[in-house]
């Protein structure tokens, strides 16, 4: 049995302030997701922006698409605080979503949350550079754990700037027992859905 809930003191950094795009402008979400252990938490010393996350997320009808899911997330960032809603619907046929983010208020987070949402979560997310020429970067959700202590496992993402068949970029070292969302192994699938019921979600 893996151990989920091994601490490590949380820790916060400086961050470079981008804002989260929310013009209500359509665009495709491709992006790969993986879960990983943190074997060295220096790791985000090295981060260029450190964000705190609270969301909800709910699943909509869908006819004619294939998944419809809105999704309200708060965010602070150096003590300045925002709510962006995002619509992210999957074509028929379609592999990744797209998203729709436009501005929303605290009012509608806290709805959302009230309205028991499908899925919510509270975490850090720090982000790495990871192809400082493509632009491109890691995007590591940690969780805490309700003792305090941020949880060993982690969320990582990457989105694609460009051609979704390009080669990742390496990991950063100091994650190890990195797991595809996708695989299509039993065991790991199994960790991988204890791991969204029993860390990562509220």
């Amino acid at each position: 049995m893996r151990d989920f809930f091994r601490g490590a003191p949380a820790r916060s950094f400086t961050s470079l302030g981008l804002e989260e795009l929310a013009d209500g402008i359509k665009r495709p979400e491709v992006e790969k997701c993986f879960v990983a252990r943190i074997q060295d938490a220096s790791l985000f010393k090295r981060a260029i922006r450190v964000e705190y996350h609270e969301q909800y997320g709910l699943d909509l009808p869908a006819e004619p698409l294939k998944r419809l899911v809105m999704r309200v997330r708060k965010t602070i960032e150096n003590g300045q605080e925002s709510c962006v809603l995002t619509f992210k619907p999957t074509e028929q046929g379609a592999n990744h979503p797209s998203e729709i983010a436009v501005p929303a208020s605290t009012a509608v987070l806290e709805l959302l949350k009230t309205l028991k949402a499908s899925s919510g979560m509270k975490k850090t997310r720090y982000v790495i550079v990871a192809d400082e020429a493509a632009q491109e970067v890691w995007e590591i959700d940690v969780f805490t754990l309700p003792d305090g202590s941020a949880a060993r496992w982690c969320k990582v993402d990457f989105e694609f700037k460009g051609d979704m068949t390009k080669s990742l970029p390496p990991f950063p070292s100091e994650l190890v027992d990195v797991i595809d969302i996708k695989t299509t192994n039993p065991e790991d699938k199994a960790f991988v859905d204890e791991l969204f019921k029993t860390v990562f979600s509220t």
